[in-house]
């Protein structure tokens, strides 16, 4: 019989960064590249298999001030591109790992700060987002 997880127990592990807690995660998406052809005078057109490709990762969280991702985006922006590995661990009511999203050649392409406001009643929580593009992605 097959188990279905939740998806709101999660963490998110970048190599060398401390930083885990994230509310939301985007873009565990793998796709391949369909490329059209045709062989000679045939009228059929058949299909073979192009670039794999990997969807940036979009990762949400609380504002804190926390200055790990934008310093990574700030260095890769300013000095050679420093790649990480990392990944999203799903996790049981009991805080057991139950699957793993593992991602490569991740570095920060954008990053988000809240959206401020004095608007009255407007107490909402300041979110930040960090973009990653990856290399890989792989569920393990």
């Amino acid at each position: 019989m097959a188990e279905y997880f939740s998806t709101s127990n999660f963490e998110v592990s970048v190599e060398g960064l401390q930083s885990k807690q994230f509310s939301e995660v985007e873009g565990l998406r793998v796709s391949i590249e369909n490329l059209p052809y045709q062989e000679g005078a045939m009228h059929l057109q058949q299909t073979k298999k192009g670039r794999t490709r990997f969807d940036d990762l979009v990762l949400r969280r609380r504002f804190d001030g926390d200055k790990e991702f934008i310093g990574w985006l700030q260095e890769c922006s300013q000095k050679k591109v420093l790649k990480r590995s990392g990944s999203i661990i799903l996790k049981d009511d009991d805080q057991k790992e139950v699957l793993r999203f593992n991602f490569t050649g991740a570095w920060p392409v954008a990053w988000k700060a809240p959206s401020f406001t004095t608007k009255p009643n407007e107490n909402e929580i300041g979110m930040e987002e960090i973009v990653l593009s990856v290399e890989t992605l792989e569920m393990a």
